[in-house]
């Protein structure tokens, strides 16, 4: 059912997932003052562009036509579903399906992200039968991941190399051949994504996103995807060669300090008048980050921990490659304008 020009415009904010995409939804709801207590706006996550519904083979069908209604009004869709920046069967199919469709991507300091994913599953399991939460401190969970990521992505681990002891040297060959897109292999060759690579992501969907919480008292590696959703750049560029100048990169950092200039922003991305705002809409702009601050600052993540050192070698390089692209959100992540931590190993 591809975008034939009708009334219905989209606006979807796609992730990162942990980076601030309730906040952001909130924030465009207002933006296109748009009541989150109407049905269509009510649910923030569709997910009906993922691998059924309105992607592949039924993009064409009534009933994906029948989805689109349901769940727009006002002459707006607006679909905050994270997991869609990394799928790439959706950055394959979504300009289809709505070519004209607006994108906002929300970014945040990947060692952040990392430490707030594994302290919102610390909260409770997402499957009543396993046990409550991720069990692991986080330092064990990123020794884990980082292990998993190494057999499962490098081109050491491939060539029947031995582990790294090192954790610095565990990371940097892990920095260097991770590729965690969704990829089915019809999207493979569009990405030009390496055969190792492809090798990397094989079990994306089917392993990563699961607990898979084993009889022996011990969860998958890479279980919730702590680490590796934390490399965006090159699912950035992607998203950006297909949608042009309708993408619009923002980062949580900023989001949370000025809420109201954000609305503006997303306004005038999306081509509508300028709004003065004041009264009933200033509070409620100004309320959002407070309300959907999920992490305080007492949970965050202490410098002097062993993750956060070797994180800071994990994402060096991404966290370059990144700025070279959106300079001004990297120039808000204080961690990355100090030296480089070196004291990670043991």
């Amino acid at each position: 059912m591809p975008d034939d020009g009708n009334s219905t415009r989209s606006a979807l904010v796609i992730g990162v997932q942990k980076a601030g995409t309730t906040l952001l939804h909130a924030v465009l709801l207002l933006a296109l003052r748009l009541p989150n207590t109407h049905p269509a706006y009510r649910t923030k996550e569709l997910h009906f562009f993922e691998d059924n519904d309105c992607s592949g083979s039924h993009r064409d069908t009534v009933h994906c036509k029948q989805l689109l209604d349901q769940y727009a009004s006002d002459g707006w869709l607006v679909d905050g579903s994270p997991d869609y920046f990394q799928n790439a069967h959706i950055w394959g199919s979504l300009h289809f399906t709505l070519p004209r469709a607006a994108l906002l991507i929300t970014l945040r300091d990947p060692v952040d992200r990392a430490y707030a994913a594994w302290a919102q599953n610390q909260k409770g399991s997402l499957v009543p039968t396993e046990p409550s939460g991720d069990l692991r401190s986080f330092d064990r969970a990123v020794r884990e991941e980082l292990d998993d990521l190494w057999h499962r992505c490098s081109d050491a681990a491939t060539a029947g190399a031995a582990r790294p002891a090192r954790a610095s040297d565990l990371a940097l060959q892990v920095a260097a051949s991770i590729q965690p897109w969704y990829a089915p292999k019809g999207a493979v060759a569009a990405l030009g994504i390496t055969e190792n690579g492809s090798q990397c992501l094989r079990h994306w969907r089917r392993d990563w996103l699961r607990w898979n919480y084993h009889t022996n008292g011990t969860w998958c590696g890479s279980c919730k995807q702590y680490l590796a959703r934390g490399f965006v750049t090159d699912k950035l560029a992607a998203w950006e060669r297909s949608f042009g100048g309708s993408v619009l990169v923002l980062g949580m950092e900023g989001v949370v300090a000025d809420t109201p200039a954000t609305a503006s922003r997303i306004r005038r991305f999306l081509g509508l008048p300028t709004v003065q705002w004041s009264g009933e809409s200033l509070a409620a702009l100004s309320a959002i980050a407070r309300r959907t601050s999920w992490h305080p600052a007492a949970r965050r993540l202490k410098a002097a921990s062993w993750s956060d050192g070797v994180l800071s070698i994990l994402y060096r390089e991404e966290v370059r490659r990144l700025w070279m692209r959106v300079p001004a959100i990297v120039d808000s992540w204080a961690r990355w304008s100090g030296p480089d931590d070196s004291t990670v190993d043991g």
